[in-house]
């Protein structure tokens, strides 16, 4: 705000915000639609224990992206503004207008139903 310098155009500029920002979601998105579409498809393979570590954990990466996808929008929303985006709860709450005690409890009822998805997928 404090580079805007005609307060006027604010609304402009906070809307290609929110168009950047958007149009980044649905780059990442489909990236995870592509590797899960790819980790779905893959043949199992013999691979180093070392280089199996490291792509077990790139495959696990990729089964909770996935599985977040299944989360309620609220939920999702702050799962993508902490881990995704790397912000602190303080930040999420003021951008999301809500306390702090309620990102967090969104973010423990994220992890709760994440687990429960995982759980229920690798059964």
């Amino acid at each position: 705000m404090a580079r805007l310098k005609d307060p006027a155009r604010a609304h402009g500029w906070m809307l290609r915000i929110v168009t950047q920002k958007a149009a980044d979601w649905v780059r990442r998105r489909t990236r995870d639609r592509e590797l899960t579409r790819t980790l779905q498809n893959r043949e199992p393979r013999s691979v180093p224990s070392d280089l199996q570590m490291e792509s077990e954990s790139h495959e696990q990466a990729a089964l909770i992206r996935a599985a977040c996808l299944h989360l309620p929008t609220d939920l999702r929303a702050v799962v993508s503004l902490y881990y995704g985006e790397g912000l602190s709860v303080a930040v999420i709450a003021e951008i999301l207008d809500a306390p702090t005690g309620t990102i967090k409890s969104r973010l423990n009822e994220a992890r709760a139903q994440l687990k429960a998805l995982l759980e229920r997928n690798a059964s």
